[in-house]
């Protein structure tokens, strides 16, 4: 990094160099006395403490410089800590020092880009007064031109009439009170010029509070360079509208000349062209006049959309913040969803292991019954007839086993289309197919503890087989009651 003081850093370095390195002598020979001096005057140097010490017996002595040792080692660690915290001190200065450093380079860059910035807008400023001081040149010229060779016909035309003296001169009066007024003309462009000038300085004086404001955000900087940018565009716009106005005055002085051309036909007509400049010049004052309300109604557009702006960035932060709100209200119902649902996983928990003791103690459990448990009860029913019936003949339990099968078989059937019907239904539904399903596991139950009794009975083979194909078929059953409970789950 450079050292953005410049030569002046360098000189006053070299200054205070030269001030430490070159003490004279007789100045050196003064700080020595005075040192000397110093010496004899303090109580803790050494001749002062042999001097004190020289009445003193060796017990007192001794205590003498013990105290003294006490007091100078107690000074050497107040010395050491008061030393330690201004080194400290320096690096957090010196730490400082390079952070502003590295702010100034900063600031310069900046202040550097700037000030071509502010060149180049002199320059384009430079230029556009050339090119109004070379029109304005240009125009006067014309003007006397037009003067002087409206001098001459007048001369000309006086030796022809000496009649209309008179009205020559009154003439000539409307043309001293022309001159004023293109001087009043005059006047009023070079006041409207002073006008822009006091803009581009009140532009400087924005530029330069928008730099700084520019070093705390860039985001600000990038919203005040683009307000700058329009406030230029409606600067060249306004420009572009001079320039138009210029070209109206122009053609405005050519129409003048038709009508000098035409006063030189026609003499007589001169009173009527005379009237018409002047309705000419009063349209002239009109558009300036209507120049300046427009100037002043683009200033009043330029601070309402000011305040526009302002709002919209209000707004934004309004809605950023009601954002963050729904973000943070979306998070807490998302937990409070989750909490829930795994309240109602360890319910599902709780309500099967229920259950499952409910079986284990071979309890039924209490709920209101539905159509498909009529039909259980009404084949268990049968069933029971049946094995009454079956037990008289010699392959009574037999035939028991083969009507409890085709029994099992037709719940299941039942089981499988209340099934389908229960995913079809709503949740009312599948929590009512759960309380008829628990009925069906206690039914079954029951059919087992019947089959198991008569199968106990039976000392065949084929007995023996059929009580093996007995239980897996109720497995089967049980696991189609379990289906409602997983549907519950998925639902949920």
């Amino acid at each position: 990094m450079k050292d953005p003081l410049g030569p002046t850093g360098i000189m006053e370095d070299k200054i205070n160099n030269d001030v430490d390195a070159g003490p004279s002598s007789s100045t050196g020979a003064i700080k020595k006395k005075k040192d000397e001096k110093r010496i004899k005057r303090d109580q803790r140097s050494w001749d002062n403490l042999v001097k004190n010490i020289g009445s003193l017996s060796y017990s007192e002595k001794f205590d003498y410089i013990k105290e003294k040792y006490t007091e100078l080692y107690l000074e050497f660690r107040s010395t050491v800590s008061t030393l330690k915290a201004t080194e400290k001190q320096m690096i957090t200065l010196q730490r400082e020092k390079d952070h502003v450093k590295a702010e100034l380079a900063k600031n310069i860059l900046s202040r550097s880009k700037m000030e071509s910035l502010a060149r180049e807008l002199q320059k384009q400023n430079k230029e556009i007064k050339d090119e109004n001081y070379n029109r304005l040149k240009e125009e006067e010229e014309k003007r006397r031109e037009v003067a002087s060779s409206f001098t001459e016909k007048l001369s000309t035309l006086t030796l022809l009439m000496d009649e209309n003296r008179d009205k020559s001169l009154h003439l000539h009066e409307e043309n001293m009170n022309m001159t004023n007024k293109l001087s009043e003309l005059y006047d009023q462009f070079q006041e409207r010029e002073n006008r822009l000038t006091n803009m581009g300085r009140q532009m400087d004086l924005q530029k330069k509070l928008s730099d700084t404001q520019l070093k705390k955000v860039e985001v600000e900087f990038e919203t005040e360079r683009e307000i700058w940018q329009k406030e230029r565009a409606m600067l060249v716009a306004n420009l572009q509208r001079s320039d138009e106005t210029n070209k109206v005055l122009q053609e405005n002085v050519k129409s003048l000349q038709e009508h000098l051309d035409s006063y030189q036909k026609q003499y007589s007509d001169f009173e009527f062209t005379m009237k018409r400049s002047n309705q000419v010049f009063d349209s002239f004052k009109d558009e300036m006049t209507k120049m300046q309300k427009a100037n002043a109604s683009m200033e009043k557009d330029r601070n309402d959309w000011h305040t526009r702006w302002q709002n919209s960035t209000q707004t934004v932060l309004h809605l950023t913040d009601l954002q963050q709100k729904g973000v943070a209200d979306l998070r807490n119902a998302q937990k409070k969803i989750s909490m829930l649902e795994k309240l109602c996983r360890k319910l599902q928990v709780e309500r099967a292991a229920y259950l499952q003791q409910l079986k284990d103690n071979k309890v039924n459990p209490v709920t209101p019954t539905a159509p498909a448990e009529e039909e259980i009860t009404s084949a268990t029913s049968s069933t029971s007839s049946l094995s009454l019936e079956t037990i008289v003949g010699p392959f009574g339990k037999e035939k028991e086993l083969i009507a409890l099968k085709k029994e099992l078989k037709k719940i299941e059937d039942q089981m499988k289309q209340k099934a389908k019907e229960k995913t079809d239904s709503s949740s009312i539904d599948n929590l009512r197919t759960v309380s008829s399903a628990s009925d069906v596991e206690s039914k079954t139950n029951s059919i087992k503890t019947s089959t198991s009794s008569l199968l106990t009975s039976n000392e065949s083979s084929s007995s023996n087989l059929l009580v093996d194909e007995v239980p897996e078929k109720l497995e089967q059953s049980d696991s189609l009651t379990d289906m409602p409970d997983a549907k519950e789950k998925t639902g949920e």
